[in-house]
């Protein structure tokens, strides 16, 4: 505040408790209002020397906090407001809407009065027409001219995913300019629908933070441990901001670790003319690679949605289906399929003893013994159990059959040894193209 010569600066979502004011140095006033719970909460800082002339403070609720500043000109009422997400439900967003509207009623008309708000005006259920939206834009202009204010058309754009022509034209009948891109908190949304802008946009962003931090990054007497921390706390949450939301293709991959082996090359000082291996670089830096951290981000973000409840926007999204036809060509990588893929993945890393040769062996799936995960002790082998099942069978009507301990000293995810222990155990001689066999550790 001090640097940018700010007097008066509204918070919002600062998750304080309780409703106190206090100093929070360079004289600087506090005056803030939260819930127990840590949630929302609103703030609004006052630097001196108007902190000593706040007359009054009005905290409606942990989303609505106001004061009263005495001037030479006299008051000035200053409200600070944090909107309901789109996930709170409507008697929430209605007594919110309420209750701002009686802050601003009980304002006097004498005073000046300045409301700060982060408010959601863009979203909305459904998409417009090209009537519908100049239908809008005019209903906006006359409303912005009865409060005396004005629409600047040079910085209004319109954004259309079709591919025909999109003119949307304000009252004057002056159609305004489309726009291929669009920057909102700091992702890049597309016309086409693609991941491209907003890849390259991170791209850009992390770049400058990086460059923000070589100070250290590049300081020779910081050890490497210590840079690779703070590349993985400041840049790398840089350039991963968002990307739970993308449908990433492998050329989008590619990009990203190619500027995070760039970055992370640079930081240990070294270039691709030393012939430093990737995987050495990665283990200098303790880094791993940034592929596993996408896809982990990604289900994180897809078991948030599906915990969700049915009537949430991000759970309608998700299982919405677009009806339509799609255009000639390869179709589009959807989000779905992206979260599909990751899954699949997932499940083959978490169970690294599952069976390579599932084209020769398609229906054994192997999984660690106790001693093998540290349970017992590696001298002692345990018993494998054998659970065959017939196509169709459940958990219950499976038939288990005990295999002697001695096959326990196989190395079971070696294909040889699998055929081995198939064909010397009790199971040999059955026909196993219809039956599903999983050998594990009791």
């Amino acid at each position: 505040m001090k640097q940018r010569r700010i007097r008066v600066l509204c918070l919002q979502e600062t998750r304080w408790k309780g409703c106190k004011a206090k100093e929070i140095g360079d004289g600087i006033k506090l005056f803030y209002h939260g819930l127990a719970t840590k949630n929302s909460g609103v703030a609004i800082a006052v630097a001196p020397p108007l902190k000593d002339y706040v007359a009054s403070v009005t905290r409606m609720s942990e989303r609505i906090i106001s004061i009263r500043i005495a001037t030479e000109k006299g008051f000035w009422t200053v409200v600070s407001a944090y909107a309901p997400q789109c996930g709170c439900n409507e008697i929430e967003k209605a007594v919110s809407y309420d209750e701002l509207d009686n802050v601003i009623r009980n304002v006097p008309e004498s005073d000046y009065l300045t409301m700060v708000m982060s408010v959601r005006t863009e979203q909305d259920s459904k998409g417009y027409t090209e009537e519908e939206a100049s239908e809008v834009i005019r209903k906006w202009q006359l409303a912005l001219a009865d409060a005396g204010l004005k629409l600047n058309t040079k910085k209004t754009e319109v954004m259309s995913s079709t591919e025909e022509d999109y003119q949307v034209f304000d009252v004057s009948g002056t159609a305004f300019p489309q726009a291929k891109e669009f920057q909102y908190l700091g992702s890049y949304l597309s016309a086409d629908g693609t991941v491209d802008a907003a890849v390259r946009g991170r791209i850009k962003c992390a770049w400058l933070k990086w460059r923000e931090s070589t100070g250290i990054l590049c300081d020779r007497t910081c050890s490497r441990a210590l840079k690779g921390k703070i590349y993985r706390r400041v840049v790398r949450p840089t350039l991963m901001h968002g990307s739970e939301c993308w449908p990433l293709s492998k050329t989008h991959e590619r990009m990203l670790n190619t500027v995070e082996m760039r970055m992370l090359r640079w930081t240990c000082g070294l270039s691709r003319c030393d012939r430093v291996p990737n995987e050495d670089i990665r283990t200098i830096m303790q880094t791993a690679p940034i592929q596993p951290k996408l896809r982990a981000q990604r289900l994180r973000w897809y078991g948030h949605v599906v915990r969700r409840p049915l009537p949430h926007p991000s759970r309608q999204a998700m299982e919405m289906n677009v009806t339509g036809k799609r255009s000639r060509g390869a179709p589009k990588k959807r989000w779905r399929d992206a979260v599909k893929k990751d899954t699949k993945e997932n499940r083959r890393q978490q169970n690294p003893y599952v069976f390579p040769a599932v084209a020769q062996y398609p229906h054994v799936v192997i999984f660690p013994a106790e001693a093998e995960l540290g349970n017992t002790n590696p001298d002692d082998p345990p018993p494998y159990s054998a659970i065959v099942r017939n196509v169709g069978d459940t958990e219950e009507t499976a038939k288990e059959e005990t295999l002697p301990p001695r096959y326990s000293d196989l190395e079971l995810n070696s294909t040889s040894n699998v055929a081995q222990l198939l064909n010397t155990s009790r199971l040999a001689g059955q026909n196993t193209l219809n039956r599903t066999i999983v050998i594990e550790g009791r």
